[in-house]
Order: C-alpha cells, then structure tokens, then sequence
C-alpha cells in the first residue's frame, strides 16, 4: 500500500514524522507469511524452500515521498525492496535507510518473540537548506536513487558499525524533536538530522548517497520498481471495485501472464492475497463509525462470509469483535 498520505496526515510544523511498530509474539501468527530460504532468498516464483524459514510479513510491499530511517529496537527484522531478490536481517541497534518512492517490506521470523522498530519518514528537501552545497548534493542523491547498494538493497548501519552510538544519538534527537511541542521543533530536528548525515560522510558513507540513480543495480531493477509502483498506486485507487488479474493487467498494458508472473516474484503472493490484505487495512478504521456491511461494502467487500473469514485471517478477530473493540477503546 501508498503510505504517503497517512504520513501527511501526521505532518505539525515540517515535513517529517515518526511511528513506532510493535509486535508481541500473540500476535504474529495472524500476520500474513510466507517461506523463505535460509540465504533469504525468495526462491523463485512461489518463496517455497526445502528446510525454509517461516517469515510473517509486518509491512506490505508499499512506498512513500519520504526517505525512511527504520531503527530496530528488538527482534530480528527481515527487509527487502522490489529491486532486490533476497531479504536481508536486521537486529536490534541496526539502523537501514530505505530511498522515497522505492517499494519495499518488512517481515519477521517466526518464534523469534517480540518485536519493536521505529521509524522516521521525511522529505530529502530538507536536507537542501545545508550550506556550502553539500545538502543540495545529499538530497538529489537520496531522491535520485543513489541510497541503494549494488544488490539493490538500501543502506545498512549495523549496531557495531555505529559503535559509539552517535548514530543512534542522532535518531533520538530527531524523534525527541517529532514528539516535542513548540516552536523549537524544527531546529531541533534539522540540527539532529544534519548531525546524522555528517557522521555518514565523515565515516565514509556519504558516496552511498550521491551515485547515479540505478548504477550497479542492473537492468532488473528499474522495471521492477516500476512495475511495483504501479501495481500499488492503481490498487489504492480502485480497491472498492471488482478487481481481476485480467483487469489490472490489461489497465496497466501488460499481459496477464507476465502482469502475474512479475507480480509474484516481487510481492511473494498472488493478488488476489494483496487485495485482501489492503481491503482489510482501509475497513477496520471504518468499523468504529460504520456498521459492519457498510464497511466492508465501502472496502469492496461483496460477500460478508467472505469478508469475515478474511478479516478474522489478518487481524485474529471477527469484524464484530474488532468494532467492539475499537468502541471500547473511545
């Protein structure tokens, strides 16, 4: 899904904004999953591995304006962008920076117990206001693609690579600045986020922003982030309609073997699965000022059956039983 929006909407003063992800053991099985080689790769068309690891995903496939740094708090967390092929883990004190506009996904490793990331999205532009050329130079990198390592794979900072915690010091600061209230928000969060980029370049990490777009990545890459994009922004537009593979596909000009084929090599599921799982994710904040039916017709839900079952598949509850509880909540 396009997340865009939902990180406008929690837009104050500047264009920035944070999310933490919380996931306790209980509630993992009830994620979508899928089976991925122990190298982590995805294994093809179908992700299916003799003796493969059971992953749940956390975060669909989706893609933002933003730049994203994502902070891993606890847990092992498995990340991947549509131009790459395999999943890459990140552990506790790691920090991964992912391009805007790149399609990328989280997932987790089955009985790993719990599991918590934070996150900060916000517009390169900002960068652009650095003196001396260099933030202007930094921002067209990350927009133009440079963040993306030869497999394409985004930047990765492990925890012992950041050794003496300057880099998480920085990623504080900018959340302290997202959560603190007044008029100091915006110097503290450009001197936290100038602070991190400075340690980069002065560690050696500054090239890794500012290449060419697309260079070393392969001649796959960019169809396939395009492809990706595409696929997601139709469906975010045209998820309360009847949607088929032939439909979609003939939408975007592509065949339908190939619109399928691409499909499930870069999303691991077939689409009908994507379908559902974004249909779920636009219904369940309806449930708490529509009823059930209306809900879930507005989400293009058609059978109620169907939806329960589905709903109850992504969320571990009824759609009754999550209204409930969004009711008791308020």
């Amino acid at each position: 899904m396009r997340l865009d929006n939902e990180y406008v909407s929690r837009y104050r003063t500047l264009p920035a904004a944070s999310y933490t992800e919380e996931l306790s053991e209980k509630a993992i099985p009830y994620l979508p999953h899928c089976r991925i080689g122990r190298d982590g790769d995805t294994g093809g068309e179908n992700g299916i591995h003799t003796g493969a690891d059971h992953f749940f995903l956390s975060t669909p496939m989706h893609y933002h304006p933003e730049a994203e740094i994502l902070y891993v708090v606890s847990g092992e967390w498995q990340y991947r962008t549509a131009s790459a092929k395999r999943f890459c883990t990140a552990t506790a004190g790691d920090l991964v920076f992912f391009l805007p506009y790149e399609p990328h996904e989280t997932a987790i490793r089955a009985g790993g117990g719990g599991y918590v990331t934070r996150c900060i999205c916000f517009d390169t532009g900002l960068l652009a206001a650095v003196p001396g050329g260099q933030g202007a130079q930094l921002a067209e990198g990350l927009a133009g693609g440079g963040i993306l390592t030869p497999s394409g794979q985004p930047l990765h900072i492990t925890k012992e690579e950041d050794a003496d915690g300057s880099l998480r010091r920085a990623f504080d600061g900018m959340l302290s600045a997202l959560d603190a209230p007044g008029e100091c928000e915006e110097l503290m969060f450009f001197g936290a986020l100038c602070t991190m980029f400075g340690i980069l370049r002065q560690g050696g990490r500054f090239d890794a922003f500012t290449g060419a777009a697309d260079v070393g990545h392969g001649d796959t890459s960019v169809p396939d982030r395009r492809f990706a994009r595409s696929v997601i922004d139709y469906t975010e537009a045209h998820y309360a309609e009847h949607l088929t593979t032939a439909a979609v596909s003939a939408a975007l000009n592509y065949s339908e073997a190939y619109f399928c084929r691409m499909f499930r090599r870069i999303f691991h599921l077939c689409y009908s699965d994507y379908v559902s799982r974004l249909r779920v994710a636009k219904v369940r904040p309806l449930l708490g000022t529509m009823s059930v039916t209306a809900a879930a017709v507005a989400c293009g839900f058609t059978h109620m059956s169907r939806f329960s079952k589905v709903f109850r598949q992504y969320t571990g509850l009824s759609p009754t039983e999550y209204r409930k509880l969004l009711k008791k909540e308020e």
